[in-house]
């Protein structure tokens, strides 16, 4: 469930969305409407190449990549234990905008990008809701293995290790330094 809901909700909002920016960006003028003037706007680009038009001479490449990963991360996330829920989100975040523009690529030839930053003469590029759940989804995944594994934990009593300790010290008997002095 950590993997597929968050995973098919992207997919059905990222399409969604590049549905009604085709419909309703396509009739304004220059493709594009002010949201904040000087910082965002909503501007309709399609997108042949990868993040940051890579390749964009040569979209198999992305095709083949995206596929390929895409079917690693599905097969990854079966072998991992239940409770990495995290880990399932993120990956389900990643997955889910992988598909989002492959869905593109496939039936159109190109990724429908709309979200314009900028400031000045510096522009961010276009991007859309699959790009932002592969940002947001590799972002939990970086915290979850570089950052979250050193912080210093302590466990919980009802953890699993606190409880297996807890039964050793039940079941064993006594040590000289615990045993009762009755004299």
């Amino acid at each position: 469930m950590w993997f597929y809901l968050p995973a098919g909700l992207v997919v059905a909002a990222d399409q969604l969305s590049k549905l009604l920016a085709l419909w309703w960006l396509a009739s304004q003028p220059g493709h594009r409407v002010a949201v904040i003037p000087g910082f965002f706007d909503l501007y309709l680009q399609f997108n042949t190449g990868g993040a940051f038009s890579l390749f964009h001479e040569r979209p198999n490449i992305i095709l083949v990549f995206a596929l390929v990963t895409v079917s690693w991360m599905i097969w990854y996330v079966h072998r991992l234990p239940a409770e990495r829920i995290s880990e399932r989100l993120s990956f389900g975040l990643i997955v889910g905008g992988a598909l989002g523009n492959l869905l593109d690529r496939l039936r159109l030839g190109y990724v429908v990008d709309f979200f314009h930053v900028y400031w000045g003469q510096w522009y961010w590029p276009t991007f859309n809701v699959a790009d932002s759940a592969i940002c947001v989804g590799v972002g939990l995944f970086l915290y979850l293995t570089l950052i979250a594994p050193n912080r210093v934990s302590h466990p919980s009593p009802e953890s699993p290790a606190v409880q297996s300790e807890a039964q050793e010290q039940q079941s064993s008997p006594p040590s000289k330094a615990e045993a009762p002095n009755h004299e």
